[in-house]
């Protein structure tokens, strides 16, 4: 009796290690998909100012075309527009980083982890995709959190 008893014992340890671990891998997981989300939103913001300043520009810039007035200085407004844009740059980096997706080296845009060809301009991808095999190695370590030895 006391034989079976430490060998349910010893079954429930293993049980409670292998749903810590998957415990441990999916809130690692659900803070990466938290952080991108807010570094998406943080693109799309910089995106709204940059459309904002752009269409400031042409309006400015035909409402002095409609005055007969010379082109109005842009100067400043361009310099915040690269600013954005190295912001935009910094933040894909980012999260480039942290969601394990492929950089296209033509067009910069993130790619899903083992995309071929990129998304948005359609260029070939790296064959060397270190993302695709380290979300293969999650999904590895997920099984054999949840497996139980024998």
């Amino acid at each position: 009796m006391d034989e079976i008893l430490t060998k349910i014992k010893e079954r429930a340890d293993q049980v409670k290690e292998y749903a810590k671990k998957f415990g441990k891998k999916t809130v690692d997981k659900t803070n990466t998909v938290v952080s991108q989300t807010k570094l998406k939103m943080a693109i799309g913001k910089t995106e709204d100012k940059i459309k904002e300043i752009l269409a400031e520009i042409g309006g400015n810039v035909y409402k002095s075309y409609t005055d007969g007035d010379s082109a109005p200085d842009v100067s400043e407004q361009c310099k915040k527009l690269d600013e954005l844009y190295k912001e935009i740059e910094d933040l894909n980096e980012q999260f480039s980083e942290i969601s394990n997706s492929v950089k296209c080296e033509s067009c910069g845009t993130n790619n899903k982890a083992g995309s071929a060809y990129c998304s948005k301009c359609g260029a070939k991808l790296s064959e060397e995709n270190t993302a695709q095999e380290a979300s293969e190695d999650f999904i590895e370590e997920v099984v054999e959190a949840v497996t139980p030895e024998d």
